[in-house]
């Protein structure tokens, strides 16, 4: 019994500094897929689906989520089960612009379409 004394107070000492706000209603979050826990040969699933829209905490802790369309969905989830979402788009962004960028120098370098990407068809027809 002792171990688990231990445990719990390791646990809680881990988890003492993590002050976690409470999601706000419009929060856009991911919800953990508690199925995966119970299913052999799922190691590259994905862990987390979403993502969701919070549209209330109950009492007790809980959240009720909602699709991106406003659809809710039939269970509540507990707080440890989700997290806020944080898009990555800037990055794919940058990286798009990097590839762009690389295609328009190749083009130019072997006489292609004088740099313009998607050229114009009016000027084709000259």
């Amino acid at each position: 019994m002792e171990s688990r004394g231990d445990a719990i107070r390791y646990w809680e000492e881990e988890r003492a500094g993590r002050v976690r706000d409470p999601l706000e209603p419009g929060d856009m979050v991911l919800a953990y897929n508690r199925t995966l826990e119970t299913q052999w040969g799922q190691l590259f699933a994905h862990k987390w689906n979403g993502p969701y829209r919070v549209v209330k905490q109950v009492e007790g802790g809980s959240y009720v989520l909602a699709e991106l369309d406003g659809t809710e969905l039939k269970r509540r989830f507990a707080a440890d089960q989700v997290k806020k979402y944080r898009s990555r788009g800037g990055l794919r962004e940058q990286k798009w612009t990097r590839r762009q960028e690389q295609t328009r120098d190749s083009l130019q370098m072997v006489g292609g379409c004088g740099g313009q990407l998607g050229g114009d068809p009016q000027q084709s027809k000259d």
